[in-house]
Order: structure tokens, then sequence, then C-alpha cells
């Protein structure tokens, strides 16, 4: 059975000051995103959406501010939307900031990079979700040669936390780094990838079909990951966000999961009700 969720729209979420962050009003922020998360979750348990993706601003990132000053004062909303999501039976995913990560050769880019998936997964740990609730990241903008980009992804890899580590998922791009370029990268870390459709479809350097490729994709998830997940959107680099789903793409897309066990997360303007209008489109 293929499931449908949605990407929580970061526009829906409090406006980072762009001042310093104060720990007053990381407190304040973060609490309060919290409760429009919440908002968001109970919509989903309504109309059985399982699939959820939050934004990694929902706590307000700052490098300033370890996950130990945020943790315990934002306790109580962590264990109301984690008791949610598991009674719901929800799956949760979080993505980096594309802009840092772990493969550049830049110490404060790369320093910013580790902080924020240990961010993400401190977040994670808030709602007391296990490592099947995972974080996507980018390899990252190759500087001069691939081979060594890769080498330092692989090698900073090692820079992070035992939960942030088992929760890390790569994903194929549409500038640098094709579905198997990523899986490479992916396969020497034992790594799941998360397909990322429209960016295949822009860097696909291969003539399998993407049904073909989910299925390669799916030797990299094992059980403790949980289900296979495949990201789709329909926005075009340097162009507007799209706001929904258009019949005609997607029914085209849907046609390459026939047969496959994974999961489809839309990345739209609108949210969730992306969700119900692709539900109609394959009913």
């Amino acid at each position: 059975m293929i499931r449908i969720g949605y990407v929580y729209p970061a526009g829906k979420l409090l406006k980072l000051p762009r001042k310093k962050l104060s720990q007053k009003r990381l407190l304040e922020d973060g609490a309060e995103n919290l409760l429009r998360i919440a908002d968001a979750l109970e919509w989903n348990a309504e109309r059985q959406v399982r699939l959820f993706r939050i934004p990694m601003e929902t706590i307000p990132f700052s490098p300033r501010f370890s996950p130990a000053s945020w943790q315990k004062p934002l306790s109580v909303e962590g264990e109301v939307i984690g008791s949610h999501v598991r009674k719901n039976r929800m799956r949760i995913f979080m993505h980096t900031n594309p802009q840092y990560c772990l493969g550049s050769p830049d110490p404060a880019t790369l320093k910013r990079a580790v902080a924020g998936i240990e961010h993400c997964s401190a977040l994670l740990d808030l709602l007391g979700l296990g490592h099947s609730a995972k974080i996507i990241t980018n390899i990252g903008k190759i500087h001069k040669r691939r081979k060594e980009t890769a080498k330092r992804f692989i090698s900073n890899f090692s820079r992070l936390s035992e939960p942030a580590r088992k929760r890390l998922v790569v994903e194929n791009d549409d500038l640098y780094w094709s579905f198997y370029d990523a899986f490479g990268v992916a396969g020497k870390l034992h790594l799941p990838i998360v397909f990322n459709y429209p960016a295949f479809l822009r860097n696909s350097f291969t003539e399998l079909s993407p049904n073909d490729i989910i299925k390669v994709a799916a030797i990299s998830w094992e059980k403790e990951d949980g289900r296979q997940k495949v990201h789709y959107s329909e926005n075009v680099r340097g162009k507007k966000k799209k706001n929904t789903i258009s019949k005609k793409a997607f029914r085209k897309f849907y046609s390459e999961m026939h047969g496959l066990n994974a999961d489809i997360m839309l990345h739209t303007e609108e949210g969730g009700r992306s969700v119900l209008k692709a539900r109609e489109l394959v009913d």
C-alpha cells in the first residue's frame, strides 16, 4: 500500500528575527510553532494522513544555542505532540538546510551543518520518536572534485552523535548529485537514500525508469529504518514554488509507483490539501 504525506509549509511558522536570536524568543517561538505543528497533526489524524515532514525551524535554529537550552523547557509540548504521533501511527521526517552540508571544505559551514543535523535529531528526541523518524540531508555543493566532496561527507559523518547518525538519510539533487552518485555515498555509510523524483528527472544520467530506480533505492532501507520514502514535487529551480500538484504530472509519477511498497512525500505550498487532491487523482 502506498501512503501519501506532505511537507508542512515553513511559511506557516513564525518568522525568525533578523537580529540575534535570544533565549527568550527561541523558547516563545518554539512553543508557538509546536502548537501550530500540533494543529496540523490533528488535521492529519482526522484525514488519516500518516506521513508528515516538519521544518527544521520549528524550534528556531542557531548554533549559539545547544539543544539542552530548549529541550527541558519545551518538554511538555514535545511529549504531547509525540504521544499524538505514536497514537495515530504517524511517520515524521525532517530536512536540513541544503546550504550547510557535511561535504563542505569550509570549517564554519561544516560546523553549522553538524549543528543543524543535531538540532533536528534533538527535536525528534523531544517528541520521543525512534530512529525511523528520519533526517534528510544533501551531500552538498561539489568543490573542485566530486570524489573529494564525497570523502569529506563520509569522514565528517563520524562527527555526529549516534542518534543523529542512525536517523540520517541521503537524497539525490538536481545540481550536483544524481541518484547513482548519491547512492554510492549512502552505500559507503550504510545509509538509506530518499529518491527525489523531480531531481531525478532533471539530473538522471541513466536510461532506467523511475520504477527501476525506486527498486534500487529500496535496497538501502533496512527494517529498522521504516518504509522507503520517495519525494515528489513539481518545483523548478529558479521559479516560485508550485502551489499544488497537477493532474497529468502526478498521475504519470504515480504510475511509476505501481507494485511498490513506499511512502510518497509531497512538497507544495498548500501542504496537506495536496494529499487530498492526490488521493482523488489515484482513487
